[in-house]
């Protein structure tokens, strides 16, 4: 009884594999139920369910507006040190453009006094040439410095207004603030009506997976079309729906939390660059206000000149001025720089603080997201309580019938394929007990080829029933076919050869074959490998695709021939009346009668041999009679030619030796 059973608990064991490796990943009903447990738990005020280290959204809003407004006010401050910068920068390079045209003068004239040889003019324009290099160099110098800063400020502009976007949506992010979609000028296609609600209570709660754990038909489909994820919507349960919807709360919550993180991480980096630049800025004031002071030294000196006329002393003084001007205005700049970088450290230490605790709460978050997914996944699983309920309830009863009824076939197969196989056999025109071993050897092949046709179409019947799209089954059963058949092809070619010899009737159960060069009775024939036993016991499994000769001594009938030894002295015609009167005996005996088919044929003298006359003859017999039939008519005729004095000569041979005779 089991092994009429082993097929069908195969074919489940088979089906059951297939529905767990389909299912999505299961975890342990503990962690689903308390996971349950703390998403279905009524909300708590946030000071009861964060933490003191946590921050909340209204000190994230308060820090980022003061942070918003002292880089907008830093900002204003730095654009107006600009123009001022600029317009400094504007009157060097003025001056620095007097001073090289005044350069190339005096070069000029000094070349002229050298030719015409006055040296008292030439020293005296030397003089004016040194300190007009001086004051060339000490401008150049505060070019280049202010022109350093200027490229600075500009870069912290940039810098800042970076960072005041980023921190505005950031501040929008919190508030709730959704950008503005600007409406497309061109024109668009006509919208698609909108689909009509469908009513969820007209049909019952069911699983998501569909395919896998169907539930009880819904009733009467409603005529208006539905879209896909209204379909999806419908097949879910209320508890599915309520855990999805709180997973995709804990998503976004997740997904917000780590901008929120990632945008404090921006600003760090921002403070971090307007910290560098402020460094930055700051060396070069200390370098311009150094060269300043060497500036206003210079022009103090010039001013003690006593030989200079009214207009140039008015005017060193105006520069005197302006020089003094831009020293105090460096100062107050270096002092706001010194207090800026101290302030934009200390932000940048609390920023640190902040991105700590906020990556802390985003990790809190993903968790929590995280486990709300696994709690819809354990929903949506088949091993859940509910989902197992459901399915026993729709799918288990016509499984266990599709079951039941591969049972009740591999029995009729086990019971009826041996008659099947005797209809079949009667169209052979081999009859009697060869009939029978054709039977025998069809209803061999037969039943193993119809238990492997019940087995897979049953199996595919259940999956079907169970909920499992057989497309996709068939599908990947035709790829891995198709590998199989490049990588098995012998195989193959041994199925079918062993088809073509079935349905050829090469040879059956019991039959004497040659098969390449080994010689035995047949003793079991299927679709891939036949077995031979040869005389001394031994088992030959020989693979159909390997035959190419067969050599059948019982096809339909077989024939006995004779090949009779008797002495040269003998009379063969008597002889051969001897052989054919025994011969008929036999064939009237009733034991051996009806294993004879025909009268013996009497060939005559077959061949001289060294000692005697081969007399040859020949019986038709059954095919499974020739090997008694032919030793019963040896037994015979030995003791008749006993009995007559008939020699049945043994070989001879004479040996004459040559003797020399000596002298």
């Amino acid at each position: 009884m089991f092994k009429i059973y082993s097929p069908i608990l195969s074919a489940v064991a088979f089906t059951l594999i297939y529905l767990i490796s389909t299912m999505p990943a299961v975890y342990a009903a503990e962690q689903a139920e308390s996971t349950r447990v703390k998403n279905q738990a009524p909300s708590t005020p946030p000071s009861e369910t964060n933490n003191k280290a946590d921050i909340s959204e209204v000190e994230l809003l308060i820090k980022i507006e003061a942070a918003l407004k002292f880089d907008r006010k830093n900002l204003a401050n730095i654009k107006k040190s600009l123009a001022g910068r600029t317009k400094i920068s504007k009157k060097l390079q003025d001056s620095l453009k007097n001073s090289t045209t005044r350069l190339n003068e005096l070069k000029t004239l000094h070349t002229d006094a050298q030719k015409k040889g006055d040296e008292k003019q030439v020293n005296k324009l030397e003089l004016e040439i040194k300190e007009l290099e001086n004051d060339y160099n000490l401008i150049k110098e505060q070019s280049q410095l202010t022109f350093k800063a200027e490229k600075t400020v500009k870069k912290q502009i940039e810098v800042l207004e970076a960072s005041i976007i980023q921190q505005q949506e950031a501040l929008d992010e919190l508030k709730g603030i959704k950008k503005p979609v600007k409406a497309d000028t061109k024109k668009a296609p006509a919208l698609s009506p909108m689909p009509k609600p469908v009513q969820a209570d007209r049909q019952l709660p069911t699983s998501p997976l569909k395919l896998l754990i169907p539930t009880i038909p819904s009733a009467a489909p409603s005529t208006q079309p539905v879209d896909e994820s209204t379909k999806n919507q419908l097949l879910q349960s209320a508890e599915q729906l309520e855990a999805h919807k709180v997973a995709k709360q804990r998503t976004q919550e997740a997904l917000r939390a780590e901008q929120i993180a990632l945008d404090y991480i921006e600003q760090k980096s921002a403070i971090t660059e307007q910290i560098k630049l402020n460094k930055t800025l700051l060396k070069t004031d200390l370098d311009s206000l150094d060269n300043y002071h060497k500036i206003l030294n210079l022009l103090n000196s010039n001013l003690k000149n006593k030989s200079m006329p009214n207009s140039d002393i008015q005017k060193i003084k105006k520069n005197i001025a302006i020089v003094k001007r831009e020293i105090k205005n460096l100062e107050t700049s270096l002092k706001n720089k010194e207090l800026n970088i101290s302030k934009a450290q200390e932000h940048s230490q609390q920023l640190k603080i902040d991105q700590k605790q906020l990556s802390k709460e985003a990790q809190n978050k993903r968790e929590e997201a995280e486990a709300a997914h696994k709690h819809v996944i354990w929903l949506q699983s088949p091993l859940h309580p509910r989902n197992l309920l459901s399915w026993a309830y729709t799918r288990g009863p016509r499984v266990l019938l599709v079951l039941i009824f591969m049972a009740l076939l591999l029995l009729i197969n086990k019971y009826t394929s041996i008659k099947i196989s005797h209809l079949m056999a009667r169209k052979s025109s081999r009859k009697g007990s060869v009939g029978l071993n054709r039977a025998n050897t069809l209803a061999l092949s037969f039943r193993g080829a119809s238990r492997v046709v019940i087995i897979f179409g049953g199996t595919l019947i259940a999956l079907q029933e169970a909920g499992v799209d057989i497309k996709t089954v068939l599908g990947g059963a035709a790829i891995l076919g198709v590998a199989i058949a490049f990588g098995a092809q012998n195989l193959m070619r041994d199925y079918f050869n062993g088809f073509m010899i079935l349905l050829e009737d090469q040879y059956e159960l019991n039959d004497i074959v040659t098969i390449n060069n080994i010689t035995g009775t047949v003793e079991r024939v299927s679709m891939r490998t036949t077995m031979l036993r040869d005389l001394n016991g031994r088992a030959h499994f020989i693979p159909n695709g390997v035959i190419t000769h067969v050599t059948n001594t019982t096809y339909e009938w077989a024939r006995a021939v004779f090949n009779i030894p008797v002495a040269y002295k003998e009379n063969v015609d008597h002889v051969m009346e001897v052989i054919i009167n025994l011969a008929n005996e036999l064939r009237e005996d009733e034991k051996f009668s009806s294993s004879i088919l025909e009268a013996p044929i009497m060939l005559g003298v077959n061949s001289f041999d060294e000692s005697s006359v081969s007399i040859k003859f020949m019986l038709q017999t059954e095919s499974d009679q020739m090997w008694p039939v032919r030793r019963e008519m040896l037994r015979r005729i030995k003791n008749k030619f006993d009995q007559l004095g008939i020699e049945i000569p043994v070989p001879q041979r004479a040996i004459t030796q040559r003797t020399e005779v000596s002298l």
